[in-house]
């Protein structure tokens, strides 16, 4: 497992500031980083400037970055324009993760705007065949975000969905966060086990870190795991590994 900061927040503050977070963060021991993944390039270069490795490129919504299972057919080939541009850049990088959010959000749009439930899913699965061959040239992996804006709300549901994709490339991002009041991390973990390419944790649910990072060793998970919080918290991550008999790498 790699500990990862997330800088996804960041990403929209002045340069100054974004300059006076890296090196804070760099004085807490972080080596690996997410970033957007419409980051500029000069905060990857600074980044890399202080000896960070870019390991996650996050999904950014936008008018310009529709989800791979909108209603309209040009949005969802927009949508798979952007994932490839978004897997080009990483590999570019060196990112070996790239997530996507889905579909449309559930909760605050209207029947008329987003389409019914099995359909996204199909749209979905149909989206993310397309973009396996992309996903193989650039050697990154698609980590789709599972239990985000009231899509992909079982992990049995966003097991089956990979696994009708049927790509090595593709798998699933599970922020740990969005499970409050739908699911058990460690219920998540275990169903998806080698399906996971990415997992995120952060401040609002540090009292789970123990038993998600022991569930992921439990499955062998080795992929990334993500800190969306204060950089200084690192040793608290550190202590869960070495509690699991992990070794951090990274």
């Amino acid at each position: 497992m790699t500990p990862v900061l997330s800088m996804f927040e960041a990403g929209v503050l002045p340069l100054d500031q974004w300059d006076a977070r890296v090196a804070a963060a760099v004085e807490a021991g972080w080596t690996a980083v997410e970033l957007p993944a419409d980051v500029a390039a000069e905060r990857v270069v600074a980044a890399r400037d202080r000896g960070w490795s870019p390991v996650v490129l996050r999904w950014v919504d936008g008018a310009d970055r529709p989800p791979p299972a909108s209603a309209e057919v040009g949005r969802r080939e927009r949508a798979c324009a952007v994932v490839t541009a978004d897997l080009e850049r990483a590999a570019e990088l060196g990112v070996s993760v790239v997530t996507v959010r889905p579909a449309e959000s559930r909760l605050d749009s209207g029947p008329e705007v987003v389409p019914e439930y099995a359909e996204a899913l199909q749209m979905a699965q149909a989206a993310l065949r397309s973009l396996v061959p992309a996903a193989a040239r650039s050697g990154v992996a698609i980590g789709v975000e599972a239990a985000i804006e009231g899509f992909l709300t079982s992990p049995v549901e966003a097991r089956e969905l990979v696994e009708l994709v049927r790509s090595p490339d593709i798998g699933v991002c599970l922020d740990v966060a969005a499970l409050s009041g739908i699911g058990q991390p460690v219920d998540w973990i275990r169903t998806l086990r080698h399906r996971l390419v990415c997992v995120r944790i952060g401040d609002e649910v540090e009292r789970l870190i123990d038993e998600v990072v022991a569930a992921l060793a439990e499955v062998r998970y080795a992929g990334p795991v993500v800190w969306c919080g204060d950089p200084v918290a690192r040793g608290r991550l550190g202590a869960a590994f070495g509690s699991a008999g992990m070794s951090p790498q990274g």
